[in-house]
């Protein structure tokens, strides 16, 4: 038989006293035959038989999610309901027996507030007799206390007081200037007994210290305690009384003397007693008194410590093992006098107690025994804690404590379980951090000197918190509190709700007021809600849009924007402001809002207010686009949140590109997150609903910081503030800042359940009518399983990867429900299966299902276990976090250009075969004996050579080329050109024209290889015509000459346009700026470069050959380094990408050091495998950038450097292990923002240098290029560089201070014309914006305000006559072409 659960009046549980100025009534339907409610009837009634009804709906068509009566309600009154349902089956179901009661309404108070000596420290208990008259029917108690209070009631003997309800810390928090809460109580046994009913009084959020601003501050809203009081008594006979709170009530004085929120209490039980006397009449508070709002505050659980600790520090310590909030019980019996200290704090350290983290918050309770045994329990205060410190007690056990746990009494409704363990323990720890923070206001945090409801906290929150909970009473409180708030601040919603002192607003914490009514809406289906808070909604985007006015006035004030983000670049350790942009989050926000207003207009019927605010919001939303987003659709803000919320509002008009940038971050991040409170919240959704379900997953499951599971397994029991509140040993990273219970990063449950479980409620069915059932698998989570109670009834979904590759998914769709059903990874053939009724009705891969259970199992259409080879990508590979770390030990992973994220291994790995059949072949030549150990040592010492590795890794071109010359040497190192080999000639061919096209300079290896390998070719014919083959040696040659010839010829028709270059170029003179000394530096360098420890294997290879009579590769192999080098540095000498061209060469003599290594390994086997196993690590170790002009590990250029090449080492750790490209990437997007390209506007940059160029910022998005045709480039090397015209073209001119010169040099021309510019600027230009780039220089953007005329470009000319000398085709003559060209 079905039955109906969860029947609710305004979303709460039989309320007594709380406000009625609407009725709504909900209800659920489980356990029946029937899939949909057919009719509901509603029947009101003043007794529970229901012979007094005063309203009944009828049978009509009632919507479970909330249905409004309209009838006149009295006050003092309960009223029973229940609701009855027919079923589409004709079931009829009918609820239990509900009510609810109202208070006093809009009655006048007969009761008076009243006082006593607030000046004195114990606190007061007023006390007043009841003495039934008759036989008492009902009675109630309405009653207010400030600060707080708590009733109790005593029996004729005054002996062991009942406290009145299981309430703590009411009246609640509010802006007691604006509204006061009463609270009723049945006391109807008490007072049938009669005896004395006794309130006491503490100081709370109203009298006590409290407040974010002034955390000194006592008495905020009053400085003196208040009572009032009504105890309405009604007897059987029909009749009433009223007994009332006046100056007959007592006043005498409890035991306890001091308490306040952040302190704790203080009690004191050998103070002797207090006479009573008479109180008095108190000032009326100034806020108005009405019916509550809050819902209880009570004990709902209770714990036991796990274990007592004996620190070393010599501390008694509970630990419960998990972080609360709340007060204890601890029963104590010492002798008079005895003083008991109990502290309480979140974590240890090393291993003692600690709460250096709560600040000037005492957070202890301090009692001083009179020698009886008792049990203490704070009564108004409460705590946040894991750990208590308690001095003053002998033998003390875990007996004696009790945790008792406070929050506020919301249903839960939600619950997730996975098949991992450290994410089942994140959803326990969002769980705790919820219960810990919901203490009638959502608090940040519940222990330090804050606790207060931020907005930005309860907003980015309030989604995962309704998936855990019916939520809708609670944050109708804390909504009610925001719009009094309001109504004082012209609109404003403050930062922190309630206030305590001034205050601020911010957007996206302000924002609260239209993202949490809406929330409440979206998963009650109860627009109730919207009603209540529409004007608040209205008046926050107006306040937004009176600041904002004609000129982005919104954008230009104080916002928190991603708070505690980590990636703004050379922040101070402990930075709270991240990088995004914080005007873009506030623009952002503000189109949203109001976007949210017009939806909430269009729910309620509200049409002009909709139009106007979604013009608002439309019109908003172009400034953003015109604003920070280019022509092209790329967004110019380049931060993880940046992009997450172009894509969540839809913003680009080229999705594509923002997800490849999205994507790109990520993975320049290490798969991690760094985003703040904006961006995290959103982060995971965003990613799914975009299609990178993947990248969402590994930021979940990542277990190293920052994520996550990196607090869970450093024994986090709730959700920290900072993703390092606690650094890997478990030490406080800060204790300015730095909560260990703070829900908001929490935030990512609700993708868990919205994706991860599938659970997805939708804008287009609130409440849940209709849910969209769409889970998504995962490996690493094994499965899930689901419950989620919505405001229909009570979803599940499951799902759970089983053998290789099958996917069980559950489905449980409640009555009255419908789901939309999306399988993950099913193939089409699943859905042929008609006789499972999840495929009744089945549509473009969604089954439309309603109320019912469903499974199904099938195999997916993909591996779930992603198997890894050869062929998978350098992403694929880098996303495995074990893979990372594994590669990351042989390779500087994080240094891998982009290009290469595509490539697989079998791509890396062709040129490494290459090495390998080299490899082979130099043996075979060698006759090596021990192959084994000769191709183990020399392949992985050619592999590990750094400039094979260096030019790989930092994606430089170049290295394709070696491709083409392992080619070359494979084809024609054991041939002789006994016969005729056509195809072999034309992959020689092929192989050389290769190498040439790759890069121009690799020419002279050829020539170097080709003149070393003739004249290999000649002796080895020589030494053949004295053996008596004339005949074979004169074919060789001459065949050698022929496809020489023809190879050539065909070589210069192919290349005619490089050769007619090359043979009219005069490079000597064109590179000359690049000759740092010819050949006498270029073989220190290469001695430099290739170390002392390949010079001794090559020493070894060169004995070794010499002793068994081969020395025709050594010999090749130095000829052609030889010639390579000699006419290399007629030219230039080498940088590290032309070091390659050498490569081949050293590569050989390498093998040929291998094979002697190899052959002779039985003598002294342990001296040479150490060797060859001490230079792998030391290769490996090498750093990998250009400028490494010395092979030497990393750890032995930080900590052991070099003097001859400290000022290689400095300049390249300033160019290549940078710290600047957020700042890179402000300049590009200022640049792309301010010129438009279609109007032919672009930027000129002088610098022109390795650690500053237009390269640099033009591609510093690879593969996009944001700034095509926006950026033009410097003048800087003579001979390279012509006179450069487009700066007198330019919009603007960026120069930086000090000017980037890696090498300085009299030749260098960029130095020269930026310091004519800075003496000229000022005629021309004026500033236009400034960038610090965090590294000592600061990047200025002039803008041009004159246009260049003839004299301003012979300012500039006269100053390179003597360049113009030597280059007047690129000097004076591209000048008087330009300026007769624009008529100058």
């Amino acid at each position: 038989m079905g039955k109906i659960y969860a029947a609710k009046t305004n979303h709460i549980t039989n309320p007594i006293g709380f406000n009625m100025d609407t009725i709504a009534f909900s209800w659920k339907v489980k356990g029946c035959r029937g899939q949909n409610q057919k009719h509901a009837r509603i029947v009101i009634s003043k007794n529970k038989t229901f012979t007094d009804i005063c309203y009944d709906t009828g049978e009509t068509e009632l919507d479970s999610l909330s249905t409004r009566v309209e009838f006149e309600i009295q006050p003092y009154t309960r009223y029973y309901w229940k609701v009855i349902v027919a079923t589409d089956v004709e079931e009829v179901i009918e609820s239990d027996v509900q009510f609810f009661e109202t208070a006093k309404m809009d009655e006048p108070w007969t009761g008076r507030w009243i006082t006593c000596d607030s000046s004195q420290e114990r606190h007061p208990i007023f006390s007043k007799r009841i003495e039934p008259k008759k036989k008492v029917k009902r009675a109630r108690l309405y009653i207010c206390g400030l600060g707080l209070y708590e009733a109790y009631f005593l029996g004729e003997s005054k002996e062991n007081p009942e406290k009145i309800g299981d309430e703590y810390l009411t009246p609640y928090c509010n802006n007691y200037d604006q509204w006061i809460q009463y609270q009723t109580y049945d006391i109807t046994k008490q007072a049938e007994q009669g005896g004395v009913l006794s309130v006491l009084l503490g100081n709370g959020w109203y009298k006590g210290r409290f407040g974010f601003n002034d955390p000194e501050r006592e008495a905020y809203y009053g400085d003196e305690w208040k009572l009032i009081a009504e105890i309405h008594i009604e007897y059987k006979d029909g009749t009433k009384d009223v007994i009332s709170s006046d100056e007959t009530w007592s006043v005498t004085r409890s035991n306890l003397w001091f308490s306040n929120i952040y302190d704790g209490e203080r009690r004191d039980d050998t103070l002797p007693p207090v006479e009573e006397s008479p109180a008095r009449i108190a000032k009326v508070p100034k806020g108005r008194l009405m019916e509550r709002l809050s819902l209880p505050v009570k004990v709902q659980e209770e714990m036991k410590p796990a274990e007592l600790i004996h620190t070393p520090a010599g501390e008694d310590v509970f630990d419960l093992g998990q972080e609360i909030a709340g007060i204890f019980r601890l029963r104590v019996h010492e002798p008079a006098g005895t003083t008991i200290r109990i502290q309480t704090g979140e974590v240890l350290q090393d291993g003692c107690f600690y709460n250096e983290n709560l600040r000037t918050a005492l957070s202890e309770y301090i009692y001083v025994s009179d020698g009886t045994e008792k049990v203490i329990t704070p009564h108004f205060t409460y705590y946040g804690y894991r750990y208590v410190k308690v001095t003053g007690i002998r033998d003390l056990s875990c007996e004696d404590f009790t945790a008792l746990v406070l929050y506020s009494d919301y249903e839960s409704i939600g619950a997730i379980e996975t098949g991992n363990d450290l994410v089942n323990k994140l959803i326990s720890n969002i769980e705790w951090g919820m219960k810990g923070n919901f203490l009638d206001v959502p608090t940040d945090c519940p222990q330090r000197d804050e606790r207060m409801g931020w907005t930005g906290d309860a907003q980015v929150f309030s989604a995962t918190a309704s998936y855990l909970a019916d939520t809708y009473a609670f944050y109708r409180k804390y909504l009610y509190d925001m719009y009094q708030e309001q109504l004082l601040a012209d609109g404003m919603v403050p930062e922190i709700v309630p206030t305590f002192g001034p205050t601020k607003c911010s957007c996206a914490w302000g924002d609260a007021a239209c993202i949490i009514p809406w929330n409440v809406y979206l998963f009650s289906g109860d627009k109730t809600i919207l009603e209540s808070q529409i004007e608040s909604m209205k008046a926050w985007v107006d306040y937004i849009r009176r600041i904002d006015g004609d000129h982005h006035g919104w954008r230009q004030i104080f916002h928190y924007g991603d708070w505690l983000a980590l990636d703004r670049t050379g922040a101070a350790a402990n930075s709270v402001y991240g990088a995004t942009d914080e005007a873009y989050i506030a623009d952002i926000y503000y189109a949203a809002s109001a976007q949210t207003v017009a939806k909430a207009a269009d729910v309620l019927g509200l049409e002009e207010t909709r139009q106007e605010y979604q013009e608002i919001a439309d019109r908003q939303w172009r400034a953003v686009k015109e604003e920070y987003f280019t022509s092209t659709g790329r967004c110019a803000v380049k931060t993880q949140t940046g992009l997450i919320l172009a894509l969540k509002y839809h913003l680009s008009e080229n999705e594509e590109l923002t997800k490849q940038m999205m994507k790109k971050l990520l993975r320049d991040n290490k798969n991690k997150l760094n985003t703040g409170f904006v961006g995290t919240p959103l982060l995971c959704n965003v990613l799914t609903d975009h299609g990178m379900t993947d990248a969402a997953y590994r930021l979940l499951l990542n277990e190293e910081y920052p994520g996550w599971l990196y607090e869970v397994k450093l024994g986090a029991t709730t959700v920290w503030e900072r993703w390092n509140s606690l650094d890997e040993n478990g030490h406080v990273s800060s204790t300015g800042m730095n909560s260990l219970n703070h829900y908001s990063y929490g935030a990512v449950l609700e993708w868990i359940f919205r994706h991860a479980a599938g659970i997805d409620v939708t804008e287009q069915s609130p409440g849940g009518r209709v849910m969209r059932i769409s889970p998504k698998v995962n490996r690493g989570l094994g499965y899930v399983k689901a419950v989620y109670d919505s405001a229909c009834g009570c979803y599940q979904c499951g799902w759970e990867i089983s053998g290789d590759n099958k996917i069980t998914v559950t489905v449980t769709v409640p009555f009255g429900g419908r789901a939309e059903v999306v399988l993950p990874l099913a193939p089409e053939s699943v859905y042929e299966d008609k006789e499972n009724p999840l495929f009744e009705d089945v549509e473009n891969g969604i089954c439309r299902v309603k109320a019912g259970e469903y499974e199904v199992t099938y195999e997916a259409s993909q591996p779930l276990k992603r198997k890894y080879s050869i062929d998978s990508t350098m992403e694929e590979l880098l996303n495995h976090p074990d893979i990372r770390a594994f590669l990351s030990q042989m390779m500087e992973v994080d240094m891998i250009p982009d290009i290469a994220y595509g490539l697989s291994l079998r791509d890396v790995a062709k040129t490494f075969a290459r090495v390998a059949g080299l490899t082979v072949k130099v043996g075979r030549m060698l006759r090596v004996k021990n192959r084994f150990w000769y191709f183990l040592i020399g392949f992985s010492w050619c592999a590990t050579f750094p400039f094979v590795r260096m030019s790989a890794v930092l994606g430089q071109p170049d290295w394709f080329g070696l491709i083409f010359a392992f080619m070359l040497m494979l084809l024609t190192l054991d041939y002789r050109f006994d016969g005729i080999d056509l195809p072999r000639y034309l992959l020689i061919f092929a192989a050389t024209a290769g190498i040439i096209l790759t890069r121009r300079w690799y020419l002279y290896f050829v020539v170097g290889y080709c003149f070393a390998y003739v004249l290999m070719l000649a002796v080895s014919s020589i030494r053949l015509a004295k053996d008596g083959q004339p005949s074979r040696a004169v074919h060789r040659m001459v065949r050698l000459v022929v496809f020489g010839l023809c190879a050539a010829g065909a070589m210069v028709l192919l290349l005619l346009p490089m050769v007619r270059k090359i043979l009219s170029f005069d490079y000597a003179g064109r590179y000359s700026y690049y000759n740092f000394g010819g050949i006498t530096l270029e073989l220190a360098a290469q001695t430099l470069r290739i170390g002392l420890l390949n010079f001794i294997l090559i020493g070894i290879g060169l004995w070794f050959a010499a002793k068994r009579r081969l020395p025709a590769l050594p010999c090749l192999a130095g000829t052609e380094l030889l010639v390579s080098l000699v006419l290399f540095t007629r030219v230039q000498n080498t940088g590290s990408h032309q070091m390659l061209l050498f490569v081949p060469g050293w590569l050989l003599l390498f093998l040929v050091g291998s094979a002697a290594l190899a052959d002779g390994l039985k003598k002294h086997t342990a001296v040479k495998l150490c060797y060859w196993g001490f230079t792998m690590v030391f290769a490996v170790s090498v750093r990998c950038s250009p400028l490494t002009t010395v092979a030497l590990p990393g750890f032995v250029v930080d900590h052991f450097p070099l003097k001859a090449v400290s000022e290689f080492v400095r300049l390249d750790k300033l160019t290549y292990d940078r710290t600047d490209a957020a700042q890179i990437q402000r300049v590009d997007d200022w640049i792309d923002a301010h010129c438009d390209a279609e109007k032919g506007e672009f930027a000129y940059m002088i610098p022109h240098d390795m650690l500053y160029n237009s390269d640099m910022f033009q591609y510093a998005a690879l593969p996009d290029i944001q700034l095509q045709g926006k950026l033009a480039a410097g003048i800087s090397i003579p001979g390279t560089h012509e006179f450069p015209v487009r700066f007198f073209e330019a919009k603007y001119v960026l120069t930086a201070e000090p000017l980037p010169q890696t090498f300085v040099s009299g030749g260098e021309l960029s130095g020269r014309w930026n310091a004519l510019f800075c003496a000229a600027r000022d005629e021309h230009f004026t500033q236009a914006a400034s960038f610090d780039m965090g590294n000592g220089t600061v990047f200025t953007v002039w803008e041009r305000t004159e246009p260049a005329d003839r004299a301003e470009v012979e300012y500039y000319l006269n100053a390179f006559a003597q360049e113009d000398a030597l280059y007047p085709e690129m000097f004076s003559q591209v000048a008087e072409a330009w300026l007769a060209g624009h008529g100058l």
